[in-house]
């Protein structure tokens, strides 16, 4: 079975990176100023797919094999070309990872469950 994916989508594709989180990808979004090379690195030393919407990227031999191009297109159909080139399973693994800051969820214990009780009732109070 192969490992799934892991991306990092450059600031324009926000909406597809959340998107990915939802259906349980490790998906980070790129931070404000970070340059191409800097994103590439990041790519290659964790092992993660760039989507990115900048045809300039083309010029850097770091993004081959590494860098997927996408149109200016709705998300749907942004969605539907990374799954065509990953086949992702939006189903199986749908809403594991936060989707503000993509860390895997675990279940709450009956011990936390809890806490988050009796905080809200002492809310309330």
């Amino acid at each position: 079975m192969n490992a799934m994916p892991r991306f990092l989508c450059d600031e324009m594709l926000g909406r597809l990176c959340r998107y990915l989180r939802a259906a349980g990808y490790d998906a980070l979004l790129a931070r404000d100023g970070m340059s191409d090379a800097e994103l590439l690195r990041q790519c290659h030393a964790e092992g993660r797919h760039f989507l990115t919407q900048d045809t300039l990227i083309r010029e850097h031999k770091a993004a081959r094999g590494i860098a997927l191009i996408l149109p200016h297109v709705p998300l749907d159909e942004l969605a539907a070309l990374v799954d065509a080139r990953f086949h992702l399973d939006w189903l199986s693994h749908a809403f594991t990872r936060c989707l503000v800051d993509n860390t895997p969820l675990v279940a709450a214990d009956d011990a936390a469950l809890a806490r988050l009780a009796l905080q809200a009732h002492v809310g309330e109070a």
